[in-house]
């Protein structure tokens, strides 16, 4: 396992473009949102290595975090509008999480 801490979504947007290919075809993408800690982990499982990365890519409202990680997704072959239906959801939620299969 890759494991990286983000603190922008820049800096996770660039983490994962430049590095998903060492992880191999995609299998999943794992979201987890714990607020009360403020930590949001994301975790890219490829058939060959995982990712995790903590921060940079939110979710539960619109704003900077959820849509570079809507960005990120459709780079990843996600239909835009189905990566936002998964991102921007649970806004209701204190902890939520969700799991995205290629």
């Amino acid at each position: 396992m890759i494991k990286y801490d983000a603190v922008t979504t820049d800096e996770a947007e660039k983490i994962i473009v430049d590095n998903i290919y060492k992880i191999g075809k995609i299998k999943y993408v794992k979201h987890t949102k714990k607020p009360r800690k403020v930590e949001y982990v994301t975790t890219f499982v490829g058939e060959d290595d995982t990712i995790e990365l903590v921060g940079g890519l939110t979710s539960g409202y619109v704003g900077t975090g959820p849509n570079g990680f809507v960005r990120v997704l459709e780079s990843l072959g996600l239909e835009k509008q189905k990566a936002i239906d998964f991102v921007h959801k649970h806004n209701d939620e204190e902890n939520h999480e969700f799991i995205i299969e290629f």
